[in-house]
């Protein structure tokens, strides 16, 4: 199972631009609800919409 980023404000994509910023890789765009993505290291992770997220 892959750690899992929750977006709790704004957009998955908005996160994703964060998370590149700070050195991580995008993998795969599901937009608007999720994404696949690596670290640094090379570690995978996921990128999802909190399910009770208010757009």
């Amino acid at each position: 199972m892959l750690p899992v980023v929750t977006v709790l404000v704004g957009t998955v994509a908005e996160q994703v631009q964060t998370l590149i910023a700070k050195g991580a890789s995008l993998v795969e765009l599901h937009d608007p609800m999720e994404a696949l993505m690596t670290d640094p290291e090379g570690n995978r992770f996921r990128v999802v919409l909190d399910p009770d997220h208010e757009a």
